[in-house]
């Protein structure tokens, strides 16, 4: 399975004014993913991500969370703690080309 550092995103705000993560990406090599391709290729085993933190080099893994009544989207976690991880990265530029 393919590891994927994930250092950028794309967020939009939903209607009750929380920012949600639209795209995931990396700026070194200029790509993004949509939300839902990124779930479906997490699910599938075939590719997996993690952000880093370049001060602690502590690795949180991207994951997926299911809640009743609500879409699935993508979270952060590190030893099963769940974090804002994805939330306090950078936007993707326009550099970045959404590849799926």
């Amino acid at each position: 399975m393919n590891e994927l550092e994930v250092n950028c995103v794309t967020k939009t705000k939903g209607a009750s004014g929380r920012e949600t993560v639209t795209q995931i990406g990396n700026h070194t090599h200029r790509w993004t993913l949509s939300q839902e391709i990124a779930i479906q290729r997490i699910q599938a085993k075939v590719e997996a991500y993690y952000t880093l933190d370049r001060k602690t080099r502590r690795r949180s893994i991207v994951a997926v969370v299911r809640e009743p009544g609500r879409a699935p989207y993508l979270c952060t976690h590190v030893a099963g703690i769940w974090n804002d991880d994805l939330l306090a990265l950078g936007e993707c530029g326009a550099q970045c080309v959404l590849v799926a």
